[in-house]
Formats: C-alpha cells, structure tokens, sequence
C-alpha cells in the first residue's frame, strides 16, 4: 500500500512507515564514457569525494567525464 502526498513543494510516497521522496532526473544525451573516464571516475570517487559527488548530485559527472574521455 502506497500513497502519495507534497509537503513543501516536494513530492513524497508513503510505502508502510517510510517516507520516500519522489525524485526525477533531467532528460539526457547518451554519452560514451570508455577506459580513460571510468578509471578517472574511479580516482574521483577514491581521492576527491567531496568533488565527486558534488558533479553526481548536480548531474555534471557524466558530461564531465565525457569530455575527459574526449581529451585522452
């Protein structure tokens, strides 16, 4: 049993005790992210946590990654 309500402008379902919100993503090109990418990704994630998931919540790691794969 679900059930949906807003509060403060932001949408929530209700799925038993739990209070999720409901959270969409912007519409995206397909990027190609290959060898070079994944290991800087992985860098990012491992070195540079702050940074990285500041570019995964603002939605930029993809496109930024991209262009990394793009320079190598």
């Amino acid at each position: 049993m679900s059930k949906e309500y807003e509060n403060q402008n932001v949408s929530y379902v209700i799925h038993g005790n739990y209070h999720l919100p409901c959270i969409t993503v912007k519409e995206q090109n397909e990027l190609h992210i290959g060898v070079w990418a994944n290991r800087h990704r992985q860098y990012l994630k491992l070195h540079h946590r702050i940074r990285y998931y500041n570019l995964l919540t603002s939605e930029k790691l993809y496109p930024y990654l991209a262009d990394i794969e793009e320079q190598a």
